[in-house]
């Protein structure tokens, strides 16, 4: 009986020991399982993002852009503009690493609801133009295979998204090399380098496409302008010091597959973004932009060459 009772107690020391064991070394284990879990993800991704690439070129479609100018604490100011955008999709041409680069041409057709007869739009900041600028900018670019290392990537869990079951990948940017300054010239200024950015990525589970992408800032910036004379004509207006503070930037894009017909498929495009940034001390305070991408549809061209010889006769 008292052999019995040893060997009982042995046992539920060990059940004890392993427990514990297992509590201590709990936190690892999953970091291993999520550092693996975010590998897969990411492969999965990088394919489809290559896909999407390859997907989006020959596509047009209509960008309608509402522009929101802010004051410091993010309330509006003066009457929203907008302004809509007709946008096509064509492919770069072969690169030697990777899919062919999507382009985007766009064309200003209405502004506050009334056509448009140029695409010169005035400057509507005296130091930089805070008109939506007809360039192509894609969120997705930083998650094709090649540009993966230039972030750092964590997994974040799993939650429903739109009635998908999506997971959540954290992103960051490694630390710069310096700390970014105030460069002034003339009565503006500008920093002298990028921001650093982080987000999250959130992944259908299902097909690995992504279903939203979240940027914001991730090193608010405090800065401070000398007093100094600016010319203006033939003036000379003083300027009193002032202090330069980014405290936010913030851009959110939602994906959805969209149907098209001959011939028939569904492709993942954004359907809607937005983006919000504040300055304090600047000439524009701050300024929130809305897109809504609608009307896709399927854009063709063709080409014909002619005999220069022929064409003269």
């Amino acid at each position: 009986m008292i052999k019995t009772h040893h060997a009982f107690s042995l046992l539920v020391l060990a059940i004890i020991c392993c427990s514990v064991g297992r509590a201590q070394g709990g936190d690892s284990f999953k970091q291993s399982d999520d550092a693996s879990r975010t590998k897969v993800l990411l492969e999965h991704v990088g394919k489809r993002v290559e896909q999407y690439h390859a997907e989006i070129s020959n596509i047009a479609f209509s960008e309608a852009i509402r522009q929101q100018e802010l004051r410091s604490d993010a309330t509006a100011k003066r009457k929203p503009k907008e302004f809509v955008y007709e946008t096509i999709v064509i492919s770069q041409g072969p690169r030697p690493t990777s899919q062919p680069a999507p382009v985007m041409t766009r064309t200003l057709t209405v502004i506050d609801g009334k056509p448009v007869k140029t695409q010169a739009l005035p400057r509507r900041s005296s130091c930089y133009d805070t008109n939506p600028q007809p360039v192509y900018q894609d969120h997705l670019n930083m998650l094709l295979p090649g540009n993966q290392t230039r972030f750092l990537f964590a997994y974040e869990g799993e939650e429903n998204l739109l009635g998908h079951k999506a997971a959540i990948i954290a992103f960051s940017q490694p630390p710069a090399a310096e700390p970014a300054q105030l460069i002034k010239k003339g009565g503006c200024f500008f920093l002298s380098r990028a921001l650093l950015q982080k987000g999250r990525v959130w992944v259908d589970l299902a097909t690995y496409d992504v279903l939203q992408i979240q940027w914001q800032l991730a090193e608010p910036f405090h800065g401070k302008l000398g007093a100094g004379v600016r010319r203006v004509g033939v003036f000379a207006v003083f300027q009193p010091s002032r202090e330069i503070s980014h405290e936010k930037s913030e851009t959110l894009v939602r994906f959805s597959r969209v149907a098209f017909q001959d011939p028939k498929q569904e492709l993942l495009l954004p359907v809607a973004s937005e983006s919000t940034w504040l300055w304090r001390g600047g000439s524009v305070a701050g300024m929130k932009t809305t897109t809504e991408y609608s009307r896709y549809r399927r854009f063709r061209t063709s080409v014909e060459i002619k005999d220069p010889i022929e064409n003269e006769r």
